[in-house]
């Protein structure tokens, strides 16, 4: 389906096409030529042999069918599109990967944050990994045990303010009593 066409130095494209039997006035489209029933499509190239002791001038003329290309270029347009949905396919595969990963790990935090909410300030629930998710879910868990040492403690205070009210009323009863013995 290919023809290749040189011509020599002084030679232009009218001259090649004519050496090889095409009618330059053929050539429609700026580069089609329609020749015996079939289209064909002109690729043309200078070259410089000048340095290989050919001359200057030098042009090859490459006729190729154009049935022949569409289909190369249907097979490449084929190609690329399976290609593209193939690398689609595997972005959103890594995607749904990387957004079950995060959103598994802020649903833990957020059973987490539901418990301290509900006074469960024991309840530790592990949110693995080493990023900033992981690094929230220790800082809750370091709440929820400030929280429950704060609560010991206010509890603890209370009640030694219950005997020493208590201690104190004695006191005074005991006072009074004397007082008036």
């Amino acid at each position: 389906g290919q023809r290749k066409l040189c011509g020599g130095g002084g030679y232009d494209f009218d001259n090649i096409m004519a050496d090889a039997g095409v009618n330059p006035a053929d050539v429609v489209d700026g580069g089609m030529i329609d020749r015996a029933g079939a289209r064909y499509a002109v690729h043309r190239s200078q070259l410089n042999l000048g340095e290989a002791g050919l001359g200057r001038g030098w042009q090859v003329i490459y006729l190729q069918q154009y049935d022949q290309i569409s289909r190369d270029i249907g097979g490449q347009i084929a190609s690329s599109i399976f290609v593209c949905a193939l690398i689609a396919l595997l972005a959103l595969g890594l995607t749904l990967v990387v957004s079950r990963s995060i959103t598994g790990r802020l649903h833990l935090m957020m059973y987490k944050i539901e418990l301290l909410s509900q006074g469960a300030f024991d309840a530790r629930i592990e949110v693995p990994g080493g990023d900033e998710i992981a690094r929230i879910s220790q800082s809750f868990d370091e709440m929820g045990a400030r929280i429950q040492k704060l609560i010991r403690d206010n509890a603890q205070a209370y009640e030694r303010l219950l005997v020493s009210e208590s201690r104190q009323k004695d006191l005074l009863i005991g006072w009074k009593n004397a007082e008036y013995q």
